[in-house]
């Protein structure tokens, strides 16, 4: 190795030792109080960055927002993150919120906003994330909440519940509407089911635990599915299975065909249907 080789490695070294401020992430916040006087409508949008929802007072909207941009991606991350303090990307018409929706594309550039939101639990959601986690919890709905990457957990939503999620988990528990839930890649897991449910996985698991009052649809290309009946409650099954067994402790009367892979009966003279189907993975019942 020649020595202006040596010189230039051993720079290159030095240089990564040294503390690097331009490097560091730019930080700031805001922090908003809408006042409101009945149900709302919250659409909230983020390229990067989570949403965490809950509730509080039943007159107010309350934002509370985190700023990061990384110095390493732009010249003027200090003067971005300060307009965007002073003026954040809140509208309200009457009851209707808007939270993270603006044109101007070049302030929000590189820009990660994560929301921390306390609404009145009649609230109705849309909730739409480029990258980062979500948390929706206790309103009365409808959720309607889009995740291109990351988690999505709805917990205790009166509502119905719509989740489509591109990479990352989906849980939901104990809502008491209607379910549908795409996953593109990760599991889907759900408790507290008494409603209409629609699955949908590419690739990842299904769970799911509740009493099928009405139609159970679960499907996955790739990934085991588990259903957990409670309370004794009556049901029909239907399962395929493309490459992996079905096992089932219910107390399952045969009606039509049943093999490894495919089973058709009813549970405790029939209810609801139970229909589950599985690329490759096994199907369990209890």
């Amino acid at each position: 190795m020649t020595v202006a080789r040596i010189a230039a490695r051993l720079a290159i070294c030095l240089v990564a030792m040294v503390p690097c401020a331009a490097c560091d992430d730019v930080g700031g916040s805001f922090d908003r109080t809408l006042k409101v006087s009945g149900p709302v409508d919250l659409d909230i949008q983020t390229n990067s960055g989570g949403v965490r929802i809950d509730t509080g007072p039943t007159d107010t909207v309350h934002v509370v927002a985190r700023i990061r941009i990384n110095n390493w991606l732009t010249t003027d991350a200090r003067r971005r993150v300060q307009q965007i303090e002073q003026a954040p990307p809140i509208q309200q018409t009457g009851n209707t919120v808007r939270v993270g929706q603006s044109t101007d594309d070049e302030l929000y550039r590189f820009v990660s906003i994560s929301y921390d939101l306390t609404v009145p639990e009649a609230t109705r959601v849309h909730a739409v994330v480029g990258s980062g986690g979500q948390i929706i919890q206790h309103v009365q709905g409808p959720v309607d909440a889009t995740a291109g990457s990351g988690g999505v957990r709805i917990v205790q939503v009166s509502g119905d519940v719509r989740v489509t999620a591109g990479s990352g988990g989906v849980r939901i528990e104990d809502t008491l509407g209607r379910v549908q839930a795409r996953a593109g890649s990760g599991g889907v897991a759900i408790t507290g089911a008494r409603s209409v449910v629609d699955v949908r996985a590419g690739s990842g698991g299904v769970r799911i635990e509740g009493r099928p009052l009405d139609v159970w649809n679960l499907r996955t290309g790739s990934g085991g599915i588990s259903v957990r009946v409670a309370d004794d409650t009556p049901f029909q099954i239907d399962a395929r299975a493309g490459s992996g067994g079905i096992t089932s402790n219910q107390p399952v009367t045969v009606v039509g065909e049943k093999t490894k892979n495919r089973l058709q009966g009813t549970v405790r003279g029939g209810g609801a249907r139970l229909a589950l189907e599985t690329g490759s993975g096994g199907i369990r019942i209890e």
